[in-house]
């Protein structure tokens, strides 16, 4: 490969490098989320009585089949 070739190839590797930077998003910096959806969520199930009747069923759930510790019963099916 003579030295033309391999300029020319460079050359066009940086071109496709560059239209591939262009496609990319424009990142967020850290502490800038780019949409809050956590705090559009948070909350809303406050006071809501069937969402702690779940809550509380899920808890049930776990102790009865011995998640309550992180680990399963030996028993459990």
């Amino acid at each position: 490969m003579t030295l033309e070739e391999l300029e020319r190839d460079v050359a066009e590797l940086k071109a496709q490098v560059a239209a591939l930077h262009a496609r990319l998003p424009t990142p967020t910096p850290l502490g800038e989320p780019k949409d809050n959806w956590l705090s559009a969520v948070l909350g809303r199930f406050k006071d809501d009585p069937e969402f702690a009747a779940a809550i509380a069923a899920g808890r049930e759930f776990r102790k009865s089949v011995g998640y309550a510790d992180g680990a399963p019963r030996e028993d459990a099916p």
